[in-house]
């Protein structure tokens, strides 16, 4: 079986705002009893494989939310945070 795809629960969009002159940023976890900082490109955190998959669907429609909904809605919003953030003159 192929491996579910990335589905980030914070777009990928919204994290290279603070990404370094190296293009990525700094994710931290605390897998034990310490914090752990980790430099890491912003399409290799916030995500869960396979969490907007619908379970039971045939495999080409299983994704329909990431792929249709997700899609539109999140290059509608970084269009809106391109505005939000620019420079007014």
């Amino acid at each position: 079986m192929a491996r579910e795809p990335k589905h980030h629960y914070i777009p990928v969009f919204y994290l290279r705002q603070w990404t370094g002159a190296d293009g990525r940023l700094c994710e931290f976890s605390k897998p034990y009893d310490r914090v752990k900082p980790r430099r890491v490109h912003s399409d290799g955190t916030a995500y869960v494989r396979g969490l907007n998959t619908i379970p039971g669907m045939a495999p080409e429609d299983a994704d329909f939310l990431e792929t249709y909904f997700f899609k539109k809605t999140d290059d509608d919003a970084a269009r809106a945070l391109r505005i939000l953030l620019a420079e007014r003159p």
